[in-house]
């Protein structure tokens, strides 16, 4: 293998870890992200039950447990909605 092969290869190689750095740099953001609106979340005292947009961040960011089935019929979420809320907590939870 020539010179000008091997410093190809090693300027490809050099810019996929860069590449892979800069990804590890928005995960990790990502996941400070979601930590602090799920810190500011549980740092409340009010009941994010109570409105369905409250109610729906509370489930993408930390999720309902055992009321899972009270809070959907509280607002009525269709099919459509529960499917896209469990993708949405199931991505986020990836994230962390």
């Amino acid at each position: 293998m020539d010179n000008k092969r091997i410093n190809q290869l090693k300027a490809a190689l050099s810019a996929s870890v860069e590449r892979e750095g800069r990804l590890e740099l928005i995960i990790s953001d990502k996941q400070e992200v979601l930590d602090s609106l799920a810190g500011c979340i549980v740092s409340q005292p009010r009941d994010f039950s109570l409105d369905h947009k409250d109610a729906w961040l509370y489930w993408i960011l930390l999720g309902w447990g055992d009321a899972e089935k009270e809070i959907l019929k509280k607002h009525n979420w269709d099919k459509e909605a529960v499917l896209r809320l469990k993708r949405l907590r199931t991505q986020a939870l990836k994230e962390k």
